[in-house]
């Protein structure tokens, strides 16, 4: 070795397979970042699919249960006096409307807390996504200054980079292939 020259330092060349992984990554983490908390037109669209599916079935409900009754009071009454002027009869007919109209008001609390929660799934999923590759970029840096000596241990490197993979394949990603056109959001 020259008077000038300096040891050379360890260097990492990650596999076909790292390298790989580590192109997805950051290629996903540059195109969801910056539409993390915006949604599209389609996604919209799906969300709100689902809550008028869910208000349909509420309100599918709500008259399933409550018109069959108001209906057979005022046959009753009908049938009974001929005409609707029966105080009894007619406080048990606002007893019924009120009761439905009740229904109705908690449902549409319902429906608008069912909004928030599906809002709330989907930026919980994003989220996820993003912080599982946060996570695995993580784990492939310290994996490399490991290697170099930089790294004081890599104890738990193994053990987070699985669990990283298992929380990947829970947000619905089946392969980590940067070839595939993957757009999460």
């Amino acid at each position: 070795m020259g008077k000038n020259s300096k040891p050379s330092a360890p260097t990492y060349t990650p596999s076909a397979y790292e390298q790989q992984l580590q192109n997805y990554v950051q290629q996903s983490m540059l195109s969801n970042l910056p539409n993390v908390n915006v949604f599209s037109d389609d996604v919209r669209r799906q969300l709100e699919s689902q809550l008028h599916a869910y208000t349909n079935k509420g309100l599918n409900f709500i008259n399933e249960t409550y018109t069959p009754m108001f209906t057979d009071l005022k046959n009753d009454i009908a049938r009974r006096f001929g005409n609707f002027d029966n105080a009894v009869f007619m406080n048990n007919l606002n007893s019924v409307e009120s009761k439905r109209a009740d229904s109705m008001n908690a449902f549409a609390q319902d429906i608008m807390a069912m909004q928030s929660k599906l809002y709330n799934e989907e930026l919980a999923r994003r989220y996820n996504y993003i912080n599982v590759l946060n996570g695995l970029q993580t784990g492939m840096d310290n994996k490399a200054l490991s290697y170099m000596g930089l790294m004081p241990t890599q104890q738990n490197y193994g053990t987070d980079y699985g669990a990283l993979l298992q929380q990947l394949a829970m947000t619905g990603i089946k392969s980590i292939n940067p070839l595939e056109s993957l757009k999460f959001f």
